[in-house]
């Protein structure tokens, strides 16, 4: 399998897992872990390397996205988003 492919469908197990964390009914995260579970453990699954590479290929766009809209351009939008991140990490709980 090349690997544009590859990184292409380790994106979407990465949309499918967050669609269904942030379903909003109680049972919601739950179902998440079983299925995400299901992945990494199914021996025809993507494997928990795969998910956590489209996890993070989908969590740069995301921050690039929000970058963008906050008016950075092309060259600015991985530094903001940098940015994005430090300041949520010192907003999280000790």
């Amino acid at each position: 399998m090349d690997q544009p492919h590859l990184e292409t469908d380790n994106t979407r197990v990465a949309i499918e897992c967050l669609t269904l964390w942030m379903e909003p009914d109680d049972g919601a995260r739950y179902r998440a872990v079983q299925h995400i579970s299901r992945l990494v453990h199914d021996a025809d699954g993507p494997g928990a390397v795969n998910i956590i590479s489209g996890v993070l290929d989908l969590s740069v766009f995301l921050a690039t996205s929000l970058a963008k809209e906050c008016g950075a351009g092309e060259e600015e939008m991985l530094g903001m988003a940098g940015d994005f991140l430090r300041q949520l990490s010192l907003k999280l709980p000790n």
